[in-house]
């Protein structure tokens, strides 16, 4: 059995648990995609959206809500610099670096810590596009990443409220009614 990782405070969840956790992960995936595609809105950027919608999911409704704000703030810095940096500078190595550094900087100013990473990866989607017109490609991934957020956060309070709803809340001193 492999040990819990240092920094992890609480125990892992039981397989049922876990069971329930992949079955949430996988609705919030699915719904994200299907209102993406609802909206009519590029297909080029319905993979962000999805990939938002997993990686926000949490059992917790604080977690998924502190994570949702992280990752769309991030993405938005990311998709700006990304875009501005490459409309003024072009693509080239010098200013896909310049770009992360001032991401990186950025992002750790607004305490934006969680979502770096996702920054980051934005600054280079972003830069690289296929389509060539960054700014469109800045855009469509917030907007992707943000509808992601949205639905994930959706579930994960459905999900919270469907269980205290369900829950047996009688405290031990209370009498348990007849």
């Amino acid at each position: 059995m492999a040990a819990a990782p240092p920094n992890q405070t609480e125990p892992r969840p039981t397989a049922r648990e876990a069971f329930w956790i992949a079955v949430q992960t996988a609705v919030a995936g699915v719904a994200a995609l299907l209102l993406y595609r609802a909206m009519h809105l590029p297909p080029s950027s319905a993979p962000w959206c999805v990939v938002s919608a997993v990686l926000i999911f949490q059992p917790k409704v604080t977690d998924s809500r502190d994570l949702a704000i992280a990752r769309s703030l991030a993405n938005i810095v990311g998709a700006a610099v990304g875009a501005l940096t490459a409309s003024l500078l072009g693509v080239n190595w010098a200013s896909l670096g310049a770009a992360t550094m001032v991401v990186v900087l950025l992002c750790y100013a607004m305490h934006l810590d969680a979502a770096i990473k996702s920054a980051c990866a934005c600054i280079a989607i972003v830069m690289f596009t296929q389509s060539g017109n960054v700014k469109t490609a800045g855009i469509e991934r917030v907007v992707g990443v943000i509808i992601g957020c949205v639905v994930a956060l959706g579930i994960t309070f459905a999900v919270t409220m469907f269980q205290r709803a369900t829950s047996h809340s009688h405290s031990p001193n209370q009498p348990t009614p007849t």
